[in-house]
């Protein structure tokens, strides 16, 4: 089955893409694994905490984080570190 993808921005206006519709904590690690999965990515490193999930993930020579929080509850990649926010529209439109 495809994902859902949609561009979008964090509150910081930082440029996003959001995967699927609103899910709860438990739910993270099988979304997380059909990004990767689907974008063909590599796991780097996994963070879990009460709040907050996310998951380091690299792509050719990019760096990206897909996390989930409390607040909003929904999956979403973002470039991460030197990853210029450039590669979110490359990584959505190249899909």
């Amino acid at each position: 089955m495809p994902l859902a993808l949609r561009y979008s921005t964090t509150v910081t206006g930082k440029a996003c893409i959001e995967v699927g519709s609103q899910c709860e904590s438990e739910e993270f690690p099988t979304r997380a694994q059909e990004v990767v999965d689907h974008f063909q990515m590599v796991v780097e490193e996994k963070i879990d905490g009460f709040d907050e999930r996310f998951w380091i993930v690299r792509k050719d020579h990019n760096t990206f984080c897909i996390s989930w929080d409390v607040w909003l509850s929904v999956v979403s990649i973002m470039a991460w570190e030197s990853t210029p926010e450039s590669a979110i529209i490359g990584l959505k439109d190249g899909a």
